[in-house]
């Protein structure tokens, strides 16, 4: 991230995509998918560049925040994660990192997530 111009140089290693919470509340999905890094070993990665502008937030979930399952069986999915970025009315990164968090937790109900849940928020402030 350069913190001057507030651009964001992003590779994947076959990871969940970034995504970016804009500060009028929008989301936008980093397209930024290579191959897992263990899966070949001449592997050139994608590289996405992204700009966040103030108030922005870049947002990197593990792959387990999209695909723990709820009591319904069913997984949490990235529309869901998008969603609860989208009703967060707090952008600071702790606030986002808890509402996301929340959502989970609800979706899972009174099961036990059997995934890694991990999440990254930095914030572009100006």
């Amino acid at each position: 991230m350069n913190t001057a111009d507030g651009s964001v140089e992003v590779a994947n290693a076959g990871h969940q995509e970034p995504i970016i919470l804009r500060a009028d509340g929008s989301v936008d999905a980093v397209d930024s998918v290579s191959e897992a890094v263990w899966a070949f070993t001449d592997t050139e990665f994608a590289v996405s560049t992204e700009q966040l502008g103030p108030g922005d937030v870049l947002i990197l979930p593990s792959r387990g925040c999209v695909d723990v399952v709820g009591q319904s069986g069913r997984p949490f999915t990235i529309e869901r994660l998008a969603a609860s970025l989208r009703e967060s009315q707090d952008t600071r990164p702790t606030a986002v990192i808890r509402s996301v968090l929340r959502s989970i937790d609800d979706h899972v109900g009174t099961g036990t997530a059997r995934h890694d849940l991990t999440l990254v928020a930095m914030r572009r402030e100006s």
